[in-house]
């Protein structure tokens, strides 16, 4: 009678693996058709917003493609040595802020502007602070009258660090111009730039280091990983870092930098836990507690790092080793950071306390209330994490054992799983959070996906060449990599005779095609949640920079002060004069707005139409270095011209620009249409 249940086991990664691919299948259709109503949420919605396919669209195809190659190389056999690994996860940090640029391209002419123009409230208040203390001391009363729902319910860690990188960069004016004047740029007509100096502006580009620092997640992840995983799974999970659903469709927000402090946690907890380093605890109570001044989250990354080291721990060591005291070290050492941090800042007039229960009044007050939010919290979780890796993250939780007289032994990833699990379930059970978990819980989903990836990768065994851990390859990358970072001796030996223990299963070997196709599926799920669901700030007013002359304009080189030059001109004949096309190019950020004069002529010189104001629709100021400006008039005449004269002024005083090399009453004379 055993045999029946034997089979059912073993076949379990099989049967999950065609679930992750149908509802991977099913929910890609209903995105792109846009049904049924629930797919994007119930009464919060996830904007879907499809940009026009445009040339920037290969890139999506690219990114898939690219995608399949590294995930076919990551699991590929025979031994990876240190430099080659080193590269491989160096190549995998590039990657992640670059897949969401592309991502971003879809939908903005300029895809950085998408990470500056929507950093909420934190910027704008922190661009403004005049005296951090005094800030800090008024930010529990002034909570709830800010403009922006994050301001009112988070500590007051984002703005101060706003604040602390404009100060740095008003000591670099050169830098602070030039970052300032491209952030300027962005949208330089946007009403939230008033009255901010070049250092203030440029303090938006912490968005953009949280863009660049994602990629971070890649190494980290492998690094967990291989805790509990094969190298060629470990790498599979890194790969798939870079692709995660939720870092598109929330490229440079915030929350991808809790991602990544979770991703921290948990490899120092780790490390104190399992491995005894006391450095390392030291260093995980330091950084949840700086984390808390940012996020209350940081008690909840606390909660998944210390859960995990401790179903890890009692793994290893079993429930009566002594050595389990270390996860008690670990957390008393977070609880006495965390309260030393905010009682001093108590000491200073700064109440934690308050804050929090203000935060959480006003969460409440927001607070989502799905229908049947229970299943919608992990439904969005699922999404934003990715189909697949959920299905296999379950697949980890459920997958040790199915029958009561199975003793076989618990492996490193179901291990990973119930830590990761226990605080997902705990979350829900909080109802802190009522759906909208997208972007909430981002922390947790790196871990998910690694466990779901790399079960997947590790129980669907084809060929030698499909994802999978032989024994042999295995071993070579543990010792081409130095020394094994698997979970423990103990917990290793466990993980082997688990294998050796496995009922035959119902296929001899799975296709070699159904790993792929799981992470192809994956992947692809990704790309379009982030072609659809991305793009989450409106289009800059301002249309982006060009920097060349059209090929089809008449070359000359002048230069109007120290700011600006005419680079070209264009003449075409109009019915009642014509119409000539300067382009302008900034020569440095202009300190002032001026004004363009241009002149009609007849063949005596005589003026017969004029045409006066500011040089093109974009305001001086909001030019940058190296810009070329297209000014376009259109001048009545009753004749057509026979040249032109054209300047540069400024409003009040009338004063021309001098003009170099030097023409008479600083203007600049162009000859008529030949």
């Amino acid at each position: 009678m055993r045999l029946p249940t034997r089979r059912v086991v073993s076949s379990l990664p099989v049967i999950l693996a065609i679930i992750a691919l149908l509802l991977s299948a099913l929910y890609v259709i209903g995105l792109v058709f846009d049904w049924p109503a629930w797919l994007r949420g119930s009464n919060w919605v996830w904007v879907r917003r499809v940009p026009s396919p445009g040339a920037r669209f290969w890139l999506m195809p690219a990114a898939l493609a690219g995608g399949l190659a590294l995930g076919a190389a990551a699991v590929r056999g025979g031994a990876w040595s240190r430099r080659r690994t080193a590269l491989f996860l160096g190549g995998l940090i590039v990657l992640a802020p670059l897949l969401q640029l592309a991502v971003a391209a879809q939908h903005r002419a300029q895809p950085l502007s998408l990470v500056v123009m929507s950093a909420t409230g934190f910027w704008q208040e922190g661009a403004r602070i005049e005296e951090p203390l005094r800030f800090a001391r008024e930010h529990v009363a002034r909570m709830p009258t800010y403009a922006d729902v994050h301001v009112r319910t988070q500590p007051p860690g984002w703005p101060l660090a706003y604040w602390a990188l404009s100060q740095g960069l008003a000591r670099f004016p050169a830098a602070a111009d030039w970052l300032g004047g491209h952030v300027r740029r962005y949208d330089c007509l946007s009403p939230e730039f008033v009255g901010l100096s070049a250092a203030q502006m440029a303090a938006g580009y912490l968005r953009v280091v949280i863009l660049a620092l994602s990629g971070l997640g890649a190494p980290l992840l492998y690094a967990v990983a291989r805790r509990f995983s094969g190298a060629g799974a470990a790498r599979l999970a890194a790969v798939g870092y870079g692709y995660l659903p939720a870092l598109l469709v929330f490229s440079g927000r915030f929350d991808v930098a809790y991602a990544l402090l979770a991703l921290a946690a948990v490899w120092l907890a780790l490390r104190a836990v399992l491995d005894g380093r006391r450095g390392s605890a030291v260093a995980l109570a330091v950084l949840v507690g700086v984390g808390s001044f940012f996020t209350f989250t940081a008690a909840a990354i606390a909660a998944l790092a210390l859960l995990v080291a401790g179903t890890a721990a009692v793994a290893a060591f079993g429930r009566r080793d002594g050595r389990l005291w270390r996860v008690v070290g670990a957390g008393g050492a977070v609880a006495g950071v965390v309260l030393l941090f905010w009682g001093g800042l108590w000491l200073l007039g700064v109440d934690g306390l308050a804050m929090w229960r203000v935060g959480q009044a006003i969460h409440r007050e927001y607070r989502l209330n799905y229908p049947v939010w229970f299943l919608f919290n992990l439904y969005d979780l699922a999404v934003f994490m990715g189909i697949v890796p959920f299905v296999g993250a379950v697949g980890a939780l459920l997958g040790r054992r199915m029958t009561a007289n199975d003793r076989r032994p618990t492996t490193g990833l179901h291990t990973l799983a119930l830590g990761w699990g226990a605080v997902v379930l705990l979350l829900n059970l909080s109802a802190t959070v009522r759906a909208e978990t997208g972007r909430l819980w981002l922390f947790l989903m790196p871990v998910g996906m690694l466990v779901g990836l790399a079960w997947f990768a590790e129980r669907l065994r084809g060929s030698s060449a499909s994802p999978g851990v032989p024994s042999a390859s295995e071993d070579a990358d543990s010792a081409q990599e130095g020394p094994s970072p698997t979970l423990s001796p103990t917990l290793s030996q466990r993980a082997r005779e688990a294998e050796a223990l496995s009922p035959a299963p119902l296929l001899p070997r799975s296709p070699a095609l159904l790993p792929a196709l799981l992470f192809a599926a994956y992947l692809t799920q990704a790309l379009v949640m982030g072609y659809l669901l991305g793009g989450r700030a409106g289009e800059p007013a301002t249309p982006p920079p060009q920097w060349d002359v059209p090929a089809g304009a008449q070359a000359v080189t002048y230069q109007l002060g120290d700011t600006v030059a005419l680079r070209g001109y264009r003449i075409d004949p109009a019915a009642d004069g014509a119409r000539l096309t300067l382009y302008w190019q900034a020569l440095d950020f202009p300190r002032a707005e001026y004004s363009a004069f241009v002149h009609a002529l007849d063949a005596s010189g005589a003026t017969i139409g004029q045409s006066d104001g500011p040089p093109a629709a974009v305001p001086m100021w909001c030019w940058i270095p190296g810009e070329v400006v297209a000014d376009e008039r259109r001048l009545s005449a009753a004749t057509t011209p026979d040249g032109f004269a054209v300047g540069l002024y400024e409003p009040l005083s009338g004063q021309r620009l001098p003009v170099r090399p030097p023409t008479p009453d600083d203007r600049i004379v162009l000859p008529g249409a030949e």
